[in-house]
């Protein structure tokens, strides 16, 4: 019996769900719809930074989860054949002026490094040791070199795992679509029941799933980024992404391709309009 399964989402989370469900034994008894209307999606905008590994953040639950997917991408990519022009582990780079700072945070890349292989190995750099691996700097501090972090396109990866899961048991319809109370999908053409529903969809969560009664402690948060045409080095493709102290972090692509960013507006909700006035 045939089994219908709709995803709700189209970012990351949602096209790796489809490309997994694609890859199951029998998927081709498993017809999977995919909802997007690919409006503010935080996956194709975000600077793609994979390094959860040093965040102070107290919410232990956040950092195992940020954690566990940091370790799924290598085997993803692998899984999916996707190249390192989708995903690349060049490493991170986090500085801290204070030398007590910088102790404080070897100290903890190594207490983390115990339960996350995926971290790969960890030293500490001179700003002159930063400086040559990002010669982008004009003033380069000192910091921690975690070999396993990376960066990703994220559009580049969701185009990639759509693609191989629509030759197989995917379809995808480019629509808003809302849940009722039973759990029925609503879409253009009228609500549909599905054997199973996978919400995806990130920020739009909280208002997805309040028909069902379910309370979902999601916001929205606005971030920009900037992206600069600079040098183009013979190493850039494989700079490490720097990640200073503060909220402006630098991601190195190939060809002189240079993201920084990004702001953290709580006010700016789902307006994608650009605020140059922004800091």
């Amino acid at each position: 019996m045939e089994k219908q399964i709709a995803i709700i989402g189209g970012g990351i989370v949602g096209a790796t769900a489809a490309y997994y469900l694609s890859t199951l034994p029998g998927g081709q008894q498993v017809k999977v719809t995919l909802f997007d209307d690919g409006l503010g999606q935080a996956t194709t905008a975000a600077a793609g930074i994979i390094s959860p590994w040093l965040s102070k953040r107290r919410n232990q639950q956040w950092y195992q989860l940020a954690k566990a997917g940091a370790d799924l991408y290598p085997q993803l990519i692998h899984d999916a054949q996707l190249g390192t022009d989708v995903y690349q582990q060049t490493g991170t780079i986090v500085t801290r002026e204070i030398p007590t700072d910088l102790e404080l945070l070897f100290d903890l890349a190594q207490e983390r490094q115990q339960t996350a292989v995926t971290m790969g190995s960890v030293t500490t750099l001179t700003a002159a040791e930063v400086q040559a691996k990002i010669p982008l700097l004009a003033n380069a501090q000192p910091g921690v070199f975690i070999s396993g972090g990376a960066r990703v396109d994220g559009a580049a990866l969701v185009a990639g795992l759509l693609a191989q899961a629509t030759a197989k048991n995917l379809t995808i319809r480019r629509e808003r679509v809302h849940l009722t109370a039973q759990g029925q999908v609503v879409t253009s053409l009228g609500a549909r029941q599905f054997d199973r529903v996978i919400v995806a969809a990130g920020a739009w969560a909280k208002e997805l799933l309040a028909p069902l009664g379910i309370t979902a402690d999601v916001r929205p948060q606005k971030g920009q980024l900037i992206e600069l045409a600079v040098k183009d080095y013979p190493i850039q493709e494989n700079m490490p992404v720097l990640m200073p102290e503060g909220e402006r972090d630098f991601v190195p692509f190939g060809h002189g391709k240079l993201i920084v960013g990004a702001t953290h507006e709580d006010d700016g909700k789902f307006n994608l309009q650009v605020d140059p006035t922004v800091t």
